[in-house]
């Protein structure tokens, strides 16, 4: 971590710059006096609390972390997800899908997620610390000060739940060993975060989501206007440009949906399920559900990304730099096998196996189901991250962003908790709706065959978004789909970086 820290974190977020290798003392001394001197300039007004706030998003953005590896790449390599056999293109996929943690690929591969994370989280930290030293200048405007804040804690909160995840134990007593892990408030090199023991963390976590709540119930537009209006300022009215686009931020259902996942995670059912509900129930003003699901005509425009879905997702302006090169799409490239992101004609017959698929929109749009290789072998290629990038309708808010939270996921996280049969039928139907594949009696006549569903459509739905390694690890499943090997307590602890150890 000291070699981390000293690396990166006295830049915290002046804003989106790096620090160079430092060769001696002094130099070290000079950039971090610069670097203290251009962070006290950040914040002299409310625009550098905006500007600060920005730069984390970015950070999150990056491919390092959101922008690829943590939805698209390394978590789901790490749920067995995509057809790589061999390490001859994507070494780093092979073995991370071989759960071969002592490979130096798949080491590097984790670490740059580690690091990229902390960096988040050390950004946080130094924005929430001027908060409190330098918060005077928007005193004149508590509604963004709460704003910043409340998003800041969320933050911080999404990023360490997800090193959980990663590196942490197995939860709700599921597993035999025992993990501690840094839980970080640092904003200087002259501190190292504390490790907490699993309890101890999880306390942090909800401290930090409470903060995030109470500040943005109080103060958020989303919950005055639907997500929707938010992505539009001729539809409302704000005083602040700053506070439109609720939906590329951590607004107040995001983090109501962030504490159900965590919930979930941690073993609290009841909790997750009425967290979900109120998400899924949430409605504001004359404009009614603050999202809603998508509908098949959001495909037919092209919106693969269930953008009206979206609680929260990040903007990505070069998203199709290369995503358009990882998933082939429905852009006719020959597959590469070992290289591009598909799935295998039988894997895909697996992911989709009893459900009706003449009609289900996932099925038919989301994914190119034609693609072959030199050798005339059939793949699926998913479609969620291609664009035509000579299409005008391409847009920052519907088009290029990534899903980090989403409302179907609140459906099937109620429909998992629920101990209402007649609750999981009521969903799914209108779940399964908006995937255009009507129910016309109750589909299910028990809670566990709900469960079972539930999760192969967490498989479905969710696929290239970073979940499914969390979703077998907090079931601590014995096996995986799409991967021969049984599957241990030790390859679901994922080791810390070689350079990290606890002080």
């Amino acid at each position: 971590m000291k070699q981390y820290i000293r690396k990166h974190l006295a830049v915290g977020l002046v804003c989106c710059g790096a620090l160079a290798a430092l060769t001696s003392c002094s130099e070290w001394l000079d950039v971090r006096s610069e670097t203290e001197a251009k962070e006290e300039n950040l914040f002299e007004k409310a625009g550098g609390f905006k500007e600060a706030l920005t730069g984390i998003y970015m950070t999150l953005a990056s491919q390092d972390a959101y922008g690829l590896r943590l939805t698209m790449t390394t978590t789901e390599a790490l749920a067995a997800v995509w057809l790589c056999t061999d390490y001859d293109y994507n070494a780093n996929l092979y073995y991370l899908r071989q759960h071969d943690y002592a490979n130096d690929y798949a080491k590097d591969d984790l670490k740059a997620v580690y690091n990229k994370l902390f960096y988040a989280i050390t950004q946080t930290n130094i924005l929430l610390k001027n908060i409190d030293e330098n918060g005077g200048v928007l005193d004149s405007d508590p509604v963004l000060k709460a704003v910043i804040r409340g998003e800041a804690h969320a933050l911080r909160a999404y990023c360490q739940f997800d090193l959980l995840r990663l590196f942490g134990q197995i939860p709700d007593g599921k597993g035999q060993r025992r993990v501690r892990l840094p839980y970080s408030s640092m904003t200087t090199i002259d501190e190292l975060p504390p490790y907490y023991d699993y309890e101890d963390y999880v306390d942090r976590l909800d401290s930090d989501i409470s903060s995030a709540l109470q500040d943005l119930q109080a103060a958020d537009p989303a919950t005055q206007y639907s997500l929707s209006q938010l992505n539009y300022p001729s539809q409302v009215a704000l005083d602040d440009t700053y506070l439109y686009y609720r939906r590329s931020r951590l607004n107040y259902w995001a983090v109501m949906a962030l504490r159900a996942r965590m919930n979930l995670y941690l073993g609290r059912g009841s909790q997750a399920h009425d967290d979900a509900l109120a998400v899924i129930q949430a409605t504001v003003g004359e404009a009614g559900a603050v999202a809603t699901l998508n509908s098949i005509s959001d495909f037919k425009e092209g919106n693969f990304m269930s953008p009206s879905e979206c609680l929260f997702a990040l903007s990505k302006y070069d998203l199709y730099s290369y995503t358009n090169t990882l998933f082939i799409g429905n852009g006719g490239t020959q597959v590469t096998r070992n290289r591009d992101l598909v799935l295998s004609s039988d894997m895909f017959t697996q992911l989709f196996q009893g459900t009706n698929t003449s009609a289900n929109n996932r099925y038919l749009r989301q994914w190119n189901r034609s693609v072959k290789d030199a050798q005339g072998a059939t793949y699926a290629a998913l479609c969620k991250y291609y664009r035509n990038t000579t299409d005008n309708g391409t847009s920052l808010t519907e088009n290029l962003i990534i899903p980090m939270l989403r409302l179907s996921e609140m459906y099937l996280i109620v429909m998992e908790t629920t101990t209402s049969l007649a609750e999981a039928n009521q969903l799914y139907t209108a779940y399964m709706r908006d995937r255009n594949v009507l129910i016309e009696q109750d589909a299910f006549s028990s809670l566990d065959a709900v469960r079972t569903e539930v999760l192969s459509e967490y498989r479905r739905e969710l696929i290239a978004e970073g979940q499914l390694f969390f979703t077998y690890k907090r079931l601590m499943s014995p096996a995986m789909p799409w991967n021969d090997a049984a599957m241990t307590e030790a390859d679901y602890i994922i080791p810390l970086p070689d350079t990290e150890y606890e002080q």
